[in-house]
């Protein structure tokens, strides 16, 4: 772990993090109503408080630049890279993060969903259901290393679970909308 004073390239990661958080400050400082003058407006604080934000990231960001960031941001890419994909844990880390991508991508995008009767009854399972049981059980395969019938059925009980309690107890199947 490194202690003292930071490198250029975490200077400039510090600079576009502020610079992204002061933006997004200002811009909704903006949407905020103006119910009398401009000086009782709500979003006045946080508009001054994000500019001044964004301007001290900014002068953050160009001491980085002049004292080598790129420079150091280019030569350490391969070795960062190569330092990731050596840990097995960063690796599964990753993993689990291309796993949430896909798993809300398909949920909100997948428009599947299946008509069983069951005892009489009309089981509609929608697609949320069916790629939560798929991508939960994945992912506890990967961290919890039990066998794979275990984890489709752990999967499969949490998932219905906290379906059901949806579709009965508020009245409705999840997700209702996004």
């Amino acid at each position: 772990m490194q202690t003292g004073a930071a490198t250029p390239l975490q200077d400039l990661a510090s600079a576009v993090v502020l610079a992204a958080l002061a933006a997004a400050a200002i811009f909704m400082s903006l949407r905020l109503e103006v119910p009398d003058a401009l000086s009782t407006a709500p979003g006045l604080l946080p508009l001054v408080v994000g500019a001044s934000l964004l301007a001290m990231s900014m002068a953050l960001g160009l001491g980085a630049l002049r004292a080598g960031a790129l420079r150091e941001l280019n030569a350490g890419v391969g070795r960062s890279v190569a330092a990731f994909m050596t840990n097995p844990e960063q690796r599964r880390g990753a993993l689990l993060l291309a796993l949430i991508i896909a798993y809300v991508l398909l949920v909100a995008y997948l428009p599947v969903g299946v008509h069983l009767p069951v005892a009489g009854f009309a089981l509609d399972i929608s697609a949320y259901e069916i790629v939560s049981v798929v991508m939960i059980a994945a992912i506890l395969k990967i961290y919890w290393r039990a066998s794979m019938l275990r984890c489709a059925l752990v999967a499969v009980a949490g998932v219905e679970i906290l379906a059901l309690a949806f579709r009965f107890g508020f009245h409705m199947i999840m997700p209702e909308t996004y």
